[in-house]
């Protein structure tokens, strides 16, 4: 089945359900302390102010009494750091981390709305996928923080999207963006897997060979863990 070509005030009319609920239940959380492992992210992003071009080349000591290099702690994940200047720039105050994860999480739904239309659901499908991803406890958990899960998961909705809309219409705006999947593997190592996952809808019917999604998500995948790499070799510097 070809994928439709949704429009994206077709895709905000789905998704604003969800992104209400979404604000709704994260505005109360607006100034919680941070938690977990923020504080090596916001440590990295103050350190962009001073190296916008290394953010993990620090030491640090964190759950050992050893002191270790940020990108031993958190291997990967060098973009989140550039997410969190705003929240730097601000003195690292919870409100201002918190509102930019929420930002990311109501993209993230818009993004899943157009992401199911673009499969071939209808609006009510559409809408119904955004509310359970808004509704998600693990989704609600990781946007409490300022950890790159939620960023991640954008870029990699985003990611899927355009490599569909690729396979289907060809047009370069959509291969080029499809490298937000690359966005993903910079921002969460554990994006590195999710490359594959357009390959799992069903190539259309007459389809060429080389608008096999299989071929495209293992195309973009590669692309994605080299950009990821190069950005990790870059974030670091001689000890």
């Amino acid at each position: 089945m070809q994928s439709t070509q949704p429009r994206l005030r077709d895709a905000l009319a789905c998704a604003w359900p969800s992104m209400v609920l979404g604000a709704l239940l994260l505005l109360p959380f607006l100034n919680a302390p941070f938690t977990i492992d923020d504080p090596i992210y916001l440590r990295e992003a103050q350190h962009l102010l001073e190296d916008p071009f290394h953010p993990q080349a620090f030491n640090m000591v964190w759950s050992t009494d050893l002191d270790l290099r940020a990108s031993q702690i958190l291997p990967g994940g060098v973009a989140a750091p550039y997410l969190l200047v705003p929240t730097a720039l601000a003195g690292c105050a919870e409100w201002v981390g918190h509102l930019t994860q929420m930002s990311c999480l109501l993209a993230a739904l818009f993004a899943t709305a157009l992401a199911a239309l673009r499969f071939g659901l209808d609006q009510h499908q559409a809408r119904l996928a955004a509310l359970l991803t808004a509704a998600c406890p693990a989704v609600l958990g990781m946007a409490g923080t300022v950890m790159p899960d939620v960023p991640a998961m954008l870029f990699v909705i985003l990611g899927m999207e355009r490599v569909i809309a690729w396979r289907d219409h060809r047009k370069w705006q959509q291969a080029l963006l499809s490298t937000l999947w690359a966005g993903a593997c910079c921002t969460h190592a554990n994006s590195y897997d999710s490359g594959p996952g357009a390959g799992l809808h069903s190539p259309s019917r007459g389809h060429r060979p080389e608008r096999d999604p299989r071929v495209i998500s293992k195309v973009s995948r590669a692309l994605s863990a080299g950009c990821a790499d190069a950005c990790r070799s870059m974030s670091l510097s001689p000890l």
